[in-house]
């Protein structure tokens, strides 16, 4: 799907803006029934997570012989750690502990952010009589459609990178841990942790109107001649076009809310996939010329509603 942009082009113009690098990961729960920790040796007590905007760190435990559970937030990796202790002074439990997150990836311009998710699990302690079972499972559903892109049980599976195309109006990544077991004799325990590793993308400056359009183009780790330049387009657009040339331009054509802010030296069709938040995107992989210090600019256009329009342009450097 992604295709290569060899094109030579000249220096120009002065900078513009400093790159940015940015990344927002505002988190919800999904329903306060769903995120919650249960124990039969507390009968009738249940303890939720609320439902809303979740702090970092959260974390919520039962007493002294508790299941508990634990959301923090690092830099761009989210983690949710459960731990539930089974049985004590012979008596038989039974534990459930369930976390059931979205968060939104907002990056400052559209982008592809690099996401790793890593799951473990296993016993934590020992059991020295008695007998324990227990059951985790992990799910992560970018777009939250109901269709997992990562899925783990006990034992956890290896790692996996997937890439989550966004824009400013976020695209959200649901995220869910369910840990039960039972038990009986001398305490047991098993525990179940999920992570979501986010890379934030350096991107480079912008420059113009958004209109119904917005461009995004985002450095490549030791590439630096590659680029991922990343539109976010009107949910009905068909056919799109990245224009690029040596030189700014601001052209308003009559009937045309949008101008054209590049001269097109170069025009190239891109393909056009769904977002998960209604919108349509260009994700394309660009490679230029080994020419260090070289400066053009770059803008996509896309037929929306039976008409053409545009997005911001990106200044970009190699």
């Amino acid at each position: 799907m992604k295709n290569g942009l060899v094109a030579s082009l000249v220096c120009a113009a002065a900078v513009v803006s400093l790159r940015a690098q940015s990344l927002q990961l505002p988190t919800d729960a999904v329903d306060p029934q769903q995120n919650h920790m249960t124990n039969n040796e507390y009968p009738g007590l249940t303890l939720y997570v609320p439902l809303g905007p979740v702090a970092f760190p959260l974390g919520l435990s039962f007493g002294w012989s508790p299941p508990g559970l634990s959301v923090a937030r690092v830099g761009e990796t989210l983690t949710i750690a459960e731990n539930s202790w089974i049985a004590s002074s012979g008596g038989y439990r039974v534990n459930f502990v369930t976390c059931n997150l979205v968060t939104r990836v907002v990056p400052t311009l559209p982008a592809r952010v690099p996401l790793v998710i890593a799951a473990t699990s296993g016993p934590v302690g020992i059991s020295y009589s008695g007998a324990a079972s227990y059951s985790i499972a992990a799910t992560v559903d970018i777009g939250h459609d109901g269709a997992p892109e990562f899925s783990s049980t006990y034992p956890a599976a290896p790692a996996v990178s997937l890439p989550v195309l966004a824009d400013g109006r976020g695209t959200p990544v649901r995220w869910k841990q369910v840990l039960t077991g039972s038990g009986w004799g001398l305490p047991h325990s098993f525990s179940g942790a999920m992570e979501l590793r986010f890379t934030a993308p350096v991107q480079e400056p912008s420059f113009g109107p958004a209109c119904e359009g917005e461009l995004g183009c985002q450095l490549v780790p030791n590439a630096p001649f590659a680029r991922v330049l990343v539109a976010s387009l009107p949910g009905d657009s068909t056919f799109a076009w990245l224009v690029g040339g040596d030189q700014q331009q601001n052209v308003q054509f009559p009937g045309f809310a949008c101008p054209l802010l590049v001269d097109p030296a170069v025009v190239i069709a891109v393909p056009i996939v769904d977002g998960a938040n209604g919108r349509r995107f260009v994700d394309f992989d660009a490679v230029f010329p080994p020419l260090p210090g070289q400066v053009w600019f770059a803008q996509c256009i896309a037929t929306s509603g039976g008409t053409f329009v545009g997005t911001n342009g990106v200044r970009i450097q190699t």
